[in-house]
Order: structure tokens, then C-alpha cells, then sequence
């Protein structure tokens, strides 16, 4: 078996809560009232679509999206 790390994206929806996608799965997506709810749901929401990639013999692809948090300067 083999250990993939994908990018999952989370984006605060104010009192909605969270939603999370993961780039390189398509139609991957999470949410959750909280980050960590979403978190623990984007988990689950990837292994489930592997797990459904794997029935239908459809192909996983590897991870190829790379996520960074850059800082800026901004005038309040």
C-alpha cells in the first residue's frame, strides 16, 4: 500500500462554517461547522473517493497540486 499526500483546500464560509475540495481529485469536496470538522470530513471524503475510483476501476491520480501560505503587507 501506498502513502499519498494530497492538498486539500479549506475556505471559511463565516457562520456556515467550513468547506474544503481537494484539487487533484475531482468532485473531492468537505465541510464541517468547524475546521476541525472539516478536516476530519475531507479525510473521510478522500477515502471514500478512492475507495469508489477503486470499485469502478477508474485511476487515481497521483498528487501533483503543492499549497503555500505567503504573507503580505496590507494598509489597514
Amino acid at each position: 500500500m501506498e502513502l499519498r499526500h494530497y492538498l486539500v483546500v479549506f475556505e471559511n464560509a463565516g457562520e456556515d462554517g467550513w468547506g474544503a475540495y481537494v484539487p487533484d481529485l475531482p468532485g473531492c469536496t468537505a465541510g464541517g461547522a468547524s475546521l476541525d470538522e472539516a478536516v476530519k470530513s475531507a479525510q473521510k471524503s478522500i477515502e471514500l473517493w478512492i475507495a469508489h475510483a477503486n470499485e469502478v476501476g477508474d485511476p487515481i491520480p497521483p498528487p501533483s497540486t503543492e499549497g503555500l501560505s505567503l504573507s503580505v503587507a496590507v494598509r489597514a
